[in-house]
């Protein structure tokens, strides 16, 4: 009996989160996080990231190389794919925390381990 390479991998999730709250710009409703869902077989791994911003550059505080600064070091530190992250920024109504790369990278490096 052939074996369908499509179903017969074992695929394996993590997930993570961090407080990306910047709590010295005022009150917050509620906490700002940057969220992630490391997705992976062994060969491949792709990463899904939600940053709770109101945009990744331009009318937002978070710098305009925030995708390229991030997807760099992913790939540096755990050897994931450019092409395999991919970001969104939700909408807010709070101010996110200066260094909310790193606390980015946090979070998707512990998804990563918590596959």
């Amino acid at each position: 009996m052939q074996t369908d390479k499509a179903t017969s991998g074992i695929l394996l999730a993590g997930v993570a989160k961090a407080d990306i709250t910047n709590y010295d710009s005022g009150p917050a409703n509620d906490p700002l996080y940057a969220k992630a869902l490391a997705i992976g077989d062994g060969t491949v791994t792709a990463i899904i990231i939600t940053v709770d911003a109101v945009s990744i550059g331009e009318i937002g505080s978070i710098r305009n190389d925030f995708l390229a600064n991030v997807r760099t070091r992913l790939h540096e530190s755990l050897g994931i794919d450019p092409m395999g992250i991919v970001v969104n920024a939700s909408h807010c109504h709070g101010s996110v925390c200066p260094d909310v790369e790193d606390r980015t990278i946090q979070a998707v490096t512990q998804a990563y381990q918590n596959m």
